[in-house]
């Protein structure tokens, strides 16, 4: 009886080469997948990026009535208030115009469009103003009235500038 050579035994390398027609379509096709459904995260990300930027800028058009409005009184607001603290005679016609003026847009038209900033200071320079009014000015009045109109014009620009901005996304910002 013939023996029969000893079998080699079987080395890795081997059975990848018995197995490697399989494999390689395993492997293939399960990176495809995988960067299939990443490039699809990624479009459903940018859909909904588009679509929040869009919603942001229908809102800021929207807003645009208002904000106008705003702006608007805003700068007659600071014009009074100018010519308030810059007029010399308090009994002067002009200065009792801008006065009245002054009390129109504080208790009425700037109460539907101003912020919290603005609403204390224009508080703090009325009550300012009817000091001077009802009791005349004494010598820190028209300093202390110059520095609430001051503060009263930095709220009115803080305001604006609050208003006017439009945030959008980072992800918008960076694809």
């Amino acid at each position: 009886m013939t023996s029969l050579p000893p079998i080699p035994p079987r080395t890795f390398s081997d059975s990848l080469k018995q197995y490697w027609p399989f494999i390689v379509p395993i492997v293939a096709g399960g990176w495809i997948a995988v960067t299939w459904l990443q490039d699809q995260r990624e479009l459903e990300v940018k859909r909904q990026t588009e679509a929040s930027n869009q919603t942001l800028v229908r809102r800021f058009e929207a807003q645009k009535p208002f904000r106008d409005k705003q702006f608007e009184l805003y700068v007659e607001t600071a014009k009074v208030v100018g010519k308030l603290v810059t007029s010399s005679d308090l009994t002067a016609a002009e200065w009792n115009e801008n006065f009245q003026r002054y009390e129109q847009l504080y208790w009425t038209e700037l109460s539907m469009v101003e912020d919290e900033g603005v609403k204390k200071a224009m508080q703090s320079f009325a009550s300012k103003l009817l000091s001077i009014k009802e009791h005349g000015a004494r010598d820190d009045d028209s300093k202390d009235l110059k520095d609430l109109a001051y503060q009263l014009a930095l709220a009115l620009r803080t305001s604006i500038e609050n208003n006017w901005k439009i945030e959008l996304s980072t992800t918008a910002a960076n694809p």
